[in-house]
């Protein structure tokens, strides 16, 4: 009788335990296995599971292994949609932003030919107040400074020299220079100076420095 006793509570307690179990096989929830922290914290995330769900009341075991390898899967397909998601809502913001920035771009680029180009506005109005050999230099508005080439440079100053433009302006800096060193110059070294300038300009030269002198 006892040993019958024995042989049902043994059988009481198979069955509750498969009850506990439910579809999962005793062996699964009797094998003992390991369950990852970033796996469980990665399906955590996702907001597909409860950190609870894998903390074992006994030990970590297969089947609860087994579960935390398929929601990581699940956890994957859920974040990998949201990120498309994402990504389809970027390229949306991206095309707009870029059509805006574009059209901007344009639009200045042609005001600044309007302005800056060879009949740009300020190469006419540079022409119809009769220093047109300036308008050369607008081409240069266009180049970054480090940009400009010694061949860009030196075509410009050689048309402002034929023009007269940088020519004059030098000559009224010498004239301004000499008459800066006549007031610190002895009267011996002011008279040998003047000498040899009156030797070696000609009578135009002297009615532009008289003119510079009066400027």
């Amino acid at each position: 009788m006892k040993k019958r006793t024995k042989i049902l509570t043994v059988c009481f307690s198979l069955v509750m335990l498969i009850s506990a179990v439910g579809c999962v096989a005793v062996s699964k929830v009797a094998t003992l296995s390991k369950l990852d922290p970033m796996a469980v914290d990665y399906v955590v995330s996702s907001g597909i599971a409860d950190a609870n769900d894998f903390k074992p009341a006994l030990y970590p075991n297969l089947a609860m292994a087994e579960d935390l390898a398929r929601k990581v899967e699940i956890a994957h397909t859920i974040n990998q949609n949201a990120y498309q998601q994402l990504i389809e809502t970027d390229n949306l913001d991206y095309g707009i932003a870029k059509d805006v920035a574009m059209f901007n771009v344009e639009q200045s680029r042609k005001l600044e030919e309007q302005l800056f180009g060879e009949t740009g506005l300020v190469s006419i109005g540079l022409t119809a107040m009769g220093v047109a050999p300036l308008a050369g230099l607008v081409g240069l508005l266009r180049k970054r400074p480090q940009d400009f080439t010694p061949e860009d440079v030196a075509k410009i100053r050689d048309e402002l020299d034929e023009a007269g433009i940088v020519s004059s302006r030098a000559f009224d800096e010498t004239v301004a220079a000499i008459e800066k060193f006549k007031t610190v110059a002895t009267p011996e070294n002011w008279a040998m100076l003047k000498a040899a300038l009156n030797a070696q300009q000609s009578s135009d030269t002297k009615a532009m420095v008289a003119q510079s002198k009066l400027a």
